[in-house]
């Protein structure tokens, strides 16, 4: 799901699934993932959504296995 923290701006990130009217953009990565330069960017890109009003949820494969309890956590905070 493409972001644009300002809804006239460009778009600076694909989430893997958002709430555009709740403002949660949700990531899952994988730890290998996140070396170096993109870890870096990642932490910029989130820090500038956080800064916009968004929530930013960072999931790994240990929190998918949560399942239903994860949706009903991420569904509380979007309310």
């Amino acid at each position: 799901m493409p972001i644009r923290p300002d809804p006239t701006g460009p778009t600076i990130t694909v989430a893997d699934f958002a709430l555009e009217n709740a403002k949660l953009a949700i990531y899952i990565d994988g730890a290998a993932f996140h070396t170096g330069p993109n870890l870096r960017r990642d932490r910029r890109i989130r820090l500038r959504l956080r800064q916009a009003g968004w929530r930013v949820e960072e999931l790994t494969a240990r929190d998918l296995a949560r399942g239903a309890e994860l949706v009903t956590s991420l569904r509380r905070g979007a309310e």
